[in-house]
């Protein structure tokens, strides 16, 4: 689970989900989950900004959205 948001706090639609009938997965029930979720969605709302105007480039500039460093 923790591995899993971390992952999800690069992506565009981050969120965590389950099914009916599963066991219940709430980010809070474990504590290195918790942390480990602080720490990635802090990033993710620091990075924000860059993500919402790469998105807004790639719309209006044609732009690409993922682009390489060098």
């Amino acid at each position: 689970c923790a591995r899993w948001i971390e992952v999800g706090a690069f992506h565009p639609f981050s969120r965590n989900h389950n099914t009916i009938g599963a066991m219940p997965q709430e980010l809070y029930r474990w504590d290195t989950v918790a942390e480990a979720a602080r720490s990635a969605l802090g990033l993710r709302y620091q990075l924000l900004p860059v993500m919402y105007t790469s998105f807004y480039n790639a719309q209006s500039e044609a732009e690409l959205v993922v682009r390489p460093l060098w």
